[in-house]
């Protein structure tokens, strides 16, 4: 055995004993008030071009920032999500690249900008974010209020109906990857430019994140993106530096998680979707994995049977690589899901794409080794989705060990 695989096993020991130490230790039922970490995933932000499929130079990373991230992360300012939302999705499929794309983006120049120290590339990444408060992006579009009486799917299984609750549910998405990148910029803004950007993003948060995250939550019928948007929660009462904010938040988290996380894995609402069960089920873990990993990063305590749930359900997804039908088997207790398609030509029999380092998260959060190399449709369609997981708020290739 090489010194350097040797080193590697006694590696893994030591970081499978960390979690199990960390599951043990973490037994109340009630979350504790949050020490909030350096960064707003842990103490380390990562590397420069951390969020990158493969390593690059620093010089690289730092270019990709300035030039093409800077470019496709101002395409947002202003964007009318509405009018985009209303010509190109349907109930089954949310056509969102236009805000998405460049989200990811913001990510990866205020990540570079300040894992660099770089004050140009700093004072890049403050002027777009405080360029997309200024101009009030996305802040046009409905509330949840606005858009009561429309039903997803028709109510009735209508996959090419229009979703209405989609618009609010993404501008809230939107706004949680925001409060991400705005996190790193945030030391670096002068009092102004901090008064304009916590502003938007309160009106973001009280129009769009804190709607959503109730009716989700209150629903207690799935768990989808941004963990129901519990997740943006977080990361507002982060970036406004509100503990108790935070605290309320992971109580009804995990309160939610214990309600649709089944105990042999499987999730309410999300891993029996038809055609998509397991694409939704990753979707799904994948969020939950993420607001482990921050009650980590923040000292928060973790109930012993929400991390099993949660580890379990990670384990759950190696049964879909390996055997989708096997994964398929078991029936919904809910009964048969009308916000589904049960049409072989909708399926989705892979690792959902957008969840680009769910590997690493699992590994980070819960222990478990996934084969995401044996999903070849995966492993090709995650490397279009880089540089940042958008259903989370941020890259897991740059949180660490």
């Amino acid at each position: 055995m090489t010194r350097f695989a040797f080193l590697l096993l006694i590696s893994i020991a030591l970081s499978s004993q960390a979690v199990a130490n960390n599951w043990n230790n973490k037994s109340s039922s009630k979350a504790n008030e949050p020490s909030f970490s350096k960064f707003i995933y842990g103490e380390e932000i990562g590397k420069p071009g951390c969020f990158h499929h493969r390593d690059v130079p620093e010089d690289t990373a730092k270019r990709y920032a300035e030039f093409l991230s800077y470019e496709d992360a101002k395409k947002v300012v202003g964007f009318d999500w509405m009018d985009d939302h209303s010509k190109n999705s349907t109930s089954l499929n949310v056509t969102h690249e236009n805000i998405s794309k460049p989200s990811r983006h913001l990510f990866a120049l205020s990540q570079t900008a300040a894992a660099t120290s770089e004050d140009a590339l700093i004072q890049k990444a403050i002027q777009l974010a405080v360029e997309l408060a200024e101009t009030e992006t996305l802040l046009n579009t409905p509330s949840l209020n606005e858009l009561k009486g429309s039903q997803c799917y028709d109510g009735n299984g209508n996959t090419k109906a229009y979703c209405a609750f989609h618009v609010v549910q993404f501008a809230a998405q939107f706004a949680g990857n925001y409060y991400v990148s705005l996190s790193f910029l945030l030391p670096y803004m002068t009092d102004n430019q901090k008064e304009i950007v916590i502003s938007y993003s309160e009106s973001l948060f009280e129009k769009f994140v804190r709607p959503i995250n109730q009716s989700l939550q209150k629903n207690s019928e799935q768990f989808s993106q941004m963990a129901n948007m519990s997740l943006a929660v977080l990361y507002y009462a982060y970036i406004t530096e509100d503990q108790k904010l935070a605290q309320k938040t992971f109580n009804k988290t995990f309160s939610n998680i214990d309600a649709v996380f089944l105990e042999d894995g499987y999730i309410l609402g999300s891993s029996f979707r038809g055609v998509r069960g397991f694409w939704y089920h990753t979707y799904g873990t994948n969020g939950a994995m993420a607001v482990v990993h921050i009650a980590n990063a923040w000292g928060v305590n973790i109930p012993q049977n929400i991390f099993a749930k949660v580890k379990k359900s990670s384990e759950l997804i190696n049964l879909g690589i390996a055997d989708i039908d096997k994964f398929h088997e078991r029936k919904s207790p809910t009964g048969k899901q009308k916000n589904a398609s049960y049409n072989p030509a909708d399926a989705r029999f892979h690792v959902h794409q957008l969840a680009i380092a769910i590997d690493q998260l699992s590994q980070v959060t819960v222990g478990v080794d996934l084969n995401v190399e044996a999903d070849k449709v995966y492993m090709q369609k995650r490397r279009s989705e880089y540089p940042n997981d958008w259903t989370i708020g941020f890259n897991p290739q740059c949180v660490g060990s």
